[in-house]
């Protein structure tokens, strides 16, 4: 239907509800809602955890035995995303499914609170519509929607924080702005881009005092600010208070804020950033989901028509302040735009149901119903058909290819169950190279804990490599790891490059040569579609699988791929 004319407060529920949206024709949408979300991830769930689920969840499987993050397991993001993981991992298990199936539960919260935040500024139709879009837009391949990744996470505390500023009636009141902030805090915890959202909150405080019908002394507005505040310091608190606590204080400001610093200054990783990797993301997503941005573009439009220059200013100033948090970090990573998604769902729900509303007014009852059925059709099939190589793959292992090309990530579990059958629950391993899902699967503790080594392959001089190289170093060598699952060289662009310190990658293997470490087998992911021949082409590989593959063929097995694992003698 078509969005109402919101009050004079903008928060205010947008006029009288049409009588359409009757309390069992929301049900009934909601019902539709919900089968919609569950096909676009019904065969997503079970998708090989790729390294960043991977480094969450191993930071939260050590976190349930008493390790502490950052002291014990380096990473850059902020706790809260391992707090999620541990509650996630508590309730439901360990496995990729079990993580995805709670990343899941959250993106349905998300899409309830954005569903009332739309339906208060802009009416049942519209609300239900928004809630459609994210429910589709987040299980997108064009952003890794298959991923348990902070940004998906991150997106239930900010919408929950907008909501807390949209009362049904009048200003938010003192209790409302507290939690706002608090849940703002909360979300710049799982991820620090959240911080821009943060601040369209600050922002629209401003707006909307000297814009509302009842005018306040300035005094108002800071006391308001200071609430907002006050509500991020009480969530903010706690964390302080526990790496404090535990002596992690230290490890936590140099992963969290200076590493981040350095990691978005320097080259130390050079994949994804600078404009060439925004065009090709951004242009993929665009391309995936025209119908529902040529909706976002209706929504503005009919706002700016309507002269509703309240509810115009309050939805591009949520979708540029979360564009801004897309860009801030110079890398352009598919699963980094997911931060625009409620506003983009918002605005492309306000746009269908404009849309649906002009059905409403022209042709026969018949004609108007096929419009109804027609625009939801494709507003769902064109985006499963966008991404049916995805949803409709032969094999989660095949999907994931698709996704990320030839990983270790679809081998990764059974070669964790390998390393866990080879040792006792008291030895340690060394993943070496990025993938500590590997390490997690396994169920035992890294030897070092730089879970992932881009940390130790930055340019010569940058600031604090040679201690984290000196310190990964001796760690290894005092924890004497009873397993290596060796990885370096197979992403040579994410961990060692030509400008990287050779300094631990060669201390490193003569440590490996010293020690007597032998080879024991190998495990490749191929292509999807090469070696069709070869019974194994997720999984393992023995030297003489290749050596027969290679002389049968007449050609090299490609061994850019290749995980060699070696064993302590």
């Amino acid at each position: 239907m078509a969005p109402k004319k919101p009050n004079r407060n903008l928060q205010g529920r947008s006029g009288e509800e049409q009588p359409f949206w009757t309390a069992n024709r929301i049900w009934l949408a909601w019902i539709g809602i919900i089968a919609v979300f569950v096909l676009m991830r019904a065969t997503i769930i079970n998708i090989p955890l790729e390294r960043d689920e991977g480094e969450y969840a191993y930071i939260a499987q050590q976190a349930m035995h008493g390790a502490v993050p950052y002291r014990d397991a380096f990473d850059q993001k902020p706790p809260g995303i391992f707090a999620i993981y541990t509650a996630g991992m508590f309730i439901f298990g360990r496995s990729a499914e079990a993580i995805h199936f709670f990343m899941f539960l959250c993106t349905l919260g998300t899409m309830g609170l954005l569903y009332r935040l739309v339906r208060r500024l802009c009416g049942t139709g519209a609300g239900l519509l928004a809630a459609l879009v994210l429910g589709i837009i987040t299980a997108e391949k064009g952003v890794l929607g298959s991923a348990a990744n902070t940004e998906i996470f991150m997106l239930l505390p900010l919408v929950g924080s907008l909501l807390c500023l949209v009362p049904r009636e009048g200003r938010p009141g003192w209790w409302r702005i507290v939690g706002a902030g608090a849940l703002a805090a909360a979300a710049c915890w799982i991820k620090q881009v959240a911080a821009m959202d943060a601040a369209f909150l600050a922002l629209w405080l401003v707006v909307a005092h000297f814009s509302g019908s009842e005018r306040r002394g300035f005094g108002r507005l800071i006391l308001e600010e200071g609430a907002l505040i006050l509500g991020a310091v009480l969530a903010t608190a706690p964390v302080i208070i526990y790496f404090y606590a535990t002596g992690a204080m230290k490890d936590f400001i140099y992963c969290v804020f200076t590493y981040n610093i350095s990691y978005a200054t320097t080259n130390i990783d050079v994949l994804d950033r600078g404009w060439g990797p925004f065009a090709d993301k951004f242009g993929k997503i665009l391309a995936g989901d025209g119908l529902l941005w040529a909706a976002l573009a209706a929504g503005l439009v009919w706002l700016a028509a309507r002269g509703r220059r309240k509810l115009l200013l309050y939805f591009a100033g949520f979708l540029t302040l979360s564009f801004v948090g897309v860009c801030i970090g110079g890398y352009f990573r598919p699963h980094y735009f997911l931060q625009i998604a409620p506003a983009v769902a918002a605005l492309a729900g306000l746009g269908l149901a404009w849309l649906l509303g002009r059905i409403a007014g022209a042709g026969e009852r018949t004609g108007r119903w096929l419009g109804y059925a027609a625009v939801t059709v494709a507003v769902v099939a064109l985006p499963v058909y966008a991404n049916r190589d995805i949803l409709f793959a032969a094999s989660p292992a095949t999907a994931s290819v698709i996704l990320y090309g030839p990983t270790p990530f679809v081998f990764s579990s059974e070669l964790g169950k390998e390393v866990e059958e080879h040792t006792q629950p008291g030895d340690t391993i060394l993943v070496a190279g990025t993938e500590p899902q590997i390490a997690f699967f396994s169920r035992r503790k890294n030897a070092t804990r730089y879970i992932f080594f881009n940390p130790l392959a930055a340019p010569k001089g940058t600031p604090g490599l040679e201690e984290n190289q000196k310190q990964a170093l001796d760690e290894i060598r005092r924890a004497k790891p009873k397993v290596i699952v060796n990885l370096l060289g197979i992403y040579g662009g994410t961990i060692f490059t030509t400008q990287s310190d050779p300094y631990f990658e060669t201390e490193l293997a003569k440590y490996i040569r010293e020690e007597g470490y032998g080879v024991v087998d190998y495990w490749q992911a191929l292509p999807e579609g090469a070696h069709p021949e070869m019974l194994n082409r997720f999984g393992r590989l023995m030297p003489a699988d290749i050596a027969a593959e290679e002389k049968r063929t007449g050609r090299k097995v490609p061994t850019q791929y290749m995980t060699t694992v070696l064993f302590r003698p």
